[in-house]
């Protein structure tokens, strides 16, 4: 991600909710989040603190390439619209980090 913050920011938040759009079940269940006006905020907050985590200078030399957005981030978005509104951003970040380490480790084709 070689471009300003606002801008990873405003594409994380787009594709964690689309994530949640995709739910087979939950997609139209925005009523624990406020709306999705509430959920879509929720998600601004959790793609800034992902867009913080990914561009920070010690991970200069990881490679997470646009792929990540349909790889985890919208898997991620999936999975926070199944959660409970109690949700905190920090426990989405958490998530995240664990997901992003298992992946930036596993062998490419």
């Amino acid at each position: 991600m070689q471009s300003s913050h606002l801008r990873d920011t405003a594409e994380l938040c787009a594709f964690l909710y689309a994530g949640a759009l995709q739910h087979p079940t939950r997609s139209k269940d925005y009523e624990d989040w406020s709306g999705h006006t509430g959920f879509v905020s929720f998600c601004a907050d959790c793609a800034a603190l992902i867009s913080t985590y990914l561009n920070q200078p010690e991970r200069s030399d990881d490679i997470y390439p646009g792929v990540i957005y349909y790889e985890l981030i919208e898997p991620l978005g999936e999975w926070v619209i199944c959660e409970d509104a109690s949700l905190s951003a920090n426990q989405v970040l958490e998530r995240f980090r664990e997901q992003y380490r298992a992946w930036i480790k596993a062998p490419r084709k």
